[in-house]
């Protein structure tokens, strides 16, 4: 069963500016972690808010090859 390794907030009171700059750190924290599971509270599809909620979706949906090849 998975297990709770870290809890990450982006950014206080869900602020876009500070979440977005803050987006690849934690993914990349979180995969050199080994995490097998991340659950994120949406964003508003708004905006910045729109970016963000795009790359969690494609971060959800990509497998390990390909989190590597976006990473070229």
């Amino acid at each position: 069963s998975p297990r709770i390794v870290a809890a990450l907030a982006l950014a206080p009171h869900h602020d876009p500016t500070v979440a977005a700059a803050s987006l690849f750190d934690a993914l990349h924290r979180l995969d050199a972690s080994g995490a097998t599971l991340i659950v994120a509270a949406p964003y508003p599809e708004s905006g910045l808010g729109r970016a963000i909620a795009d790359r969690l979706r494609r971060a959800a949906a990509a497998t390990p090859r390909h989190a590597d090849e976006e990473r070229r």
